[in-house]
């Protein structure tokens, strides 16, 4: 037995499905409400939490590099100067030129100098001289002339040693005083002389090996 059309209906043991009547055939669906031109309301959300994500995104990794960079340049940074501070400089008034701040301490006069002084010492440093002079009385002309007796002695007036004539204009005797200037700087103190010995610098040394000199002599030269 049939039923109304669009509903099912039983024939016998067998079900049999309805049959669709217009009214409820699937109709095509449009475009959703609230979509379409104008940027949708929903799609504005979308889009502002996609942006922000991105944008916390790439802040997270600027911050990153930025660490990165700073760790490194600490690391190649070099260590503490082996002498803190700086070297301070100044002008010299009137002269234009820049000096040190710290004024060599000037020596002090050879009688202050020889007031502690060490023979022994001094015998000691003479050894570098020992390929060009000799030290003892008689003792013969090598290189440079025989030191015995050459405090007080007259410049350049060792018998059979032929001078330079810088030497022979220098005049005047070897005093304390005038050893205690030539040793510092031989060179400077008579330019053109023929000894090529860079000389003694510190003071100390100047008036150790003139007690030692001293002692070469019959009859020693009293101290200043």
């Amino acid at each position: 037995m049939a039923g109304k059309r669009g509903r099912s209906c039983v024939l016998g043991n067998r079900f049999w499905a309805p049959v669709p009547t217009p009214s409820s055939v699937i109709q095509p669906m449009g475009p959703p409400t609230g979509f379409g031109p104008g940027k949708p309301k929903v799609w504005q959300s979308m889009n502002s939490d996609t942006f922000n994500k991105w944008a916390g995104a790439l802040l997270s990794a600027l911050l990153l590099l930025f660490a990165l960079r700073t760790v490194i340049n600490e690391s190649k940074q070099e260590g503490p100067p082996a002498k803190p501070g700086y070297e301070v400089a100044e002008a010299k008034e009137g002269s234009g030129k820049v000096e040190s701040a710290v004024a060599a301490v000037p020596d002090p006069p050879v009688a202050v100098a020889l007031k502690t002084t060490d023979v022994e010492v001094g015998k000691g440093l003479t050894r570098a001289c020992q390929a060009c002079h000799s030290f003892d009385k008689g003792g013969p002309n090598k290189v440079g002339p025989n030191l015995w007796n050459i405090v007080s002695r007259k410049a350049a007036s060792a018998e059979g040693y032929a001078y330079s004539d810088a030497l022979k204009a220098h005049g005047g005797n070897w005093g304390y005083e005038e050893l205690y200037k030539f040793l510092a700087a031989p060179k400077a103190t008579v330019p053109g002389t023929k000894m090529t010995y860079a000389g003694l610098p510190k003071f100390e040394d100047r008036a150790n090996v003139l007690a030692y000199l001293r002692t070469l002599s019959d009859a020693p030269v009293a101290l200043p």
